[in-house]
Formats: structure tokens, C-alpha cells, sequence
């Protein structure tokens, strides 16, 4: 609209998908962001193993699906594609029932196919118990851990120069050769005759290097909560002494029940899909990652047998 201007409002994350800017602190910022993103993202989608699909069906899509938008619907088409199975992005369409389910979805897959099914049809996967997308929350951790890795740049940069010297304008060349041969790492500082030291002053800037481990413990244990809430095994490498037995117990807990909250939700749409196409399909966490077995009698529980337990939910698939 001629005479007016549009207002944009985007986070320096989406900011860079508009280009870089000539700012590389900026640009560092941003990278840092997205390598943290991509690495957050990653464990995510990586999570679960799928098995018993339908040969035609992308594990990986499902779970970067359920990543960005939070839900898939798994159905069969039997008029275009002969007994085909799908599963694909989708939205909720029509009345919810009793149950706060939905009686129909709108299901598409990049302009090749696109249709709307009742909920007797298919079977919704949801990515949780509040069917809610973990993009935004990925986002965040993503942010936050740049934001402490930028500081600790800034920090170290400043240890190099922990000082601001000042002189008259006669000595400012002498002033940037001292400076210059300190960058350097020289081990004598050569000066001009006539130097006169006494003339120069000094100002601290007030640098402490003993925040430089804080900060790293900071990240850490950034680092360690992100993991938990993708119900990824972390132990707290700030403590000094060892973990006793009952401390690591109630970190397995916890990373046990954040693990269920996804995997409740897939167990039971596997269960839907095996009921309604005849499909075995199961689900189950990656034990790649796995928590420890722990030895009985040392308070312990056994974290294998945990993982693959299956918690069922009472939400249902509306019919």
C-alpha cells in the first residue's frame, strides 16, 4: 500500500531467514542459534523407534511433522492409490466431541494429495497429552544457550584486554604498537626513545575471570535442562562430590515420566492404527540413549525395563 509502511516483527532467528546483515555480532548470534536449534531438533525428532509400518510410510517425516505441527493422520486410501497408507500433515476440521477429540481432519501432502477424512477413517498421532508442537520450547533452550555462549565470547574476548590505557595524541602511535605487540603475544614490548610511561594512565574495566567457570556452568546446566525436557538422560557435572544413589534415582524418574508424555501418545495411536487397519505397528523410545541398567539392591531401578513401559492414555480417537 503506497504511502504507508508495513511493520515486520521477527526474533533474530527469523530474522535469519531474511539475509545477514553486515553486523557480525549479529551474525554470530544467529548461527549460534540455529546450530543449537538444528541440535536441539535433531534429538528430538531421533528420539523414538518406530516399527511394523507400512514400507511406504517415512518415520522420519512423522516425527518432524509431529516436531513442527504437532499431529499426523494415519489412514488408507483405497479409491486413488488402491489400498495405499498415508500419513500425513493435517488439520482438524468440524465438531469436537465429547472427549474434545475431533470428528474430521483435513489431510494434505504438498499439493499431491489433499482430502478430508472422518475420524472413523483414520487415526490421529498427536505428538503429546496436550497435542502441542515442541518447536517453540526447542526455540528456546536454543536462544538462551546462545545467548550464555555469547557471553562467555564476550568474556574471554575482554580477558585479553582487561585494561584502557590513555596518553596525549603525540603518544597514540606508540599507544597502538604497545597494543599491537600485546595482541601478538610478544614477550618484550619494544617502545619509541623518549617513551615516557609515567604520562600514561590506566583505567580496570572492572574484567573478573573468576565469572568465566560460572558462566560455563551456566551453559551446562542449560544444556542439562534441555535434555531433560526432551526426557534425554543428563547428569549434573557441576557437583563436586558423587551423586548418591537416590539423587540419580530422582533424575531417572523425571527423565522416565518427560519421556512418557511423548511416547504415551504415539504408543497409543500405534495401538489405533494395529485395532483399526490390522497393521502392527509399535513404537517405542531409542535405546541408544538409554538409561543405565542399575544393579538391584543399590536402590536403583532397572531404566531399560522403565523406558519401553507402557503408560496407556484414557484419550481416544473419537468414533
Amino acid at each position: 500500500m503506497s504511502g504507508s509502511k508495513k511493520e515486520l516483527s521477527f526474533t533474530q532467528f527469523d530474522a535469519a531467514s531474511w539475509g545477514f546483515n553486515n553486523d557480525p555480532t549479529l551474525n554470530d548470534q544467529m548461527l549460534t542459534e540455529q546450530m543449537y536449534y538444528q541440535t536441539l531438533s535433531e534429538l528430538c525428532v531421533n528420539r523414538f523407534k518406530w516399527e511394523g509400518l507400512p514400507p511406504e510410510i517415512d518415520r522420519r517425516f512423522i516425527e518432524l511433522t509431529l516436531h513442527h505441527n504437532g499431529l499426523v493422520v494415519f489412514f488408507q486410501d483405497n479409491d486413488k492409490y488402491k489400498g495405499r497408507y498415508f500419513a500425513l500433515k493435517a488439520s482438524v476440521q468440524g465438531r469436537i466431541n465429547m472427549y474434545d477429540n475431533p470428528t474430521r481432519f483435513h489431510v494434505y501432502g504438498n499439493q499431491m494429495i489433499e482430502r478430508d477424512l472422518n475420524a472413523r477413517e483414520c487415526v490421529p498421532i498427536w505428538a503429546n497429552s496436550m497435542r502441542m508442537p515442541q518447536k517453540q520450547a526447542i526455540f528456546l533452550y536454543a536462544r538462551k544457550l546462545a545467548k550464555i555462549d555469547r557471553t562467555i565470547d564476550i568474556m574471554v574476548e575482554n580477558l585479553r584486554y582487561t585494561r584502557l590505557v590513555t596518553g596525549n595524541a603525540n603518544q597514540r602511535n606508540s599507544l597502538v604498537n604497545i597494543m599491537k605487540q600485546v595482541d601478538e603475544g610478544k614477550p618484550i614490548v619494544y617502545t619509541t626513545p623518549g617513551f615516557d610511561p609515567s604520562s600514561v594512565q590506566v583505567m580496570d574495566l572492572g574484567v573478573h575471570p573468576e565469572a568465566l567457570p560460572r558462566l560455563m556452568d551456566a551453559r551446562n546446566s542449560m544444556w542439562n535442562q534441555a535434555m531433560g525436557f526432551l526426557g534425554i538422560n543428563n547428569a549434573n557435572q557441576d557437583k563436586a562430590e558423587r551423586l548418591v544413589a537416590s539423587e540419580v534415582q530422582a533424575n531417572d524418574e523425571q527423565v522416565l515420566a518427560v519421556r512418557a508424555t511423548a511416547l504415551n501418545a504415539r504408543q497409543y495411536a500405534a495401538e489405533q492404527i494395529t485395532r483399526m487397519f490390522g497393521v502392527e505397528v509399535t513404537v517405542s523410545y531409542d535405546q541408544t540413549g538409554a538409561l543405565p541398567t542399575m544393579p538391584d539392591g543399590e536402590g536403583q531401578f532397572d531404566g531399560e525395563d522403565e523406558t519401553n513401559a507402557s503408560v496407556h492414555t484414557d484419550s481416544s480417537a473419537s468414533n
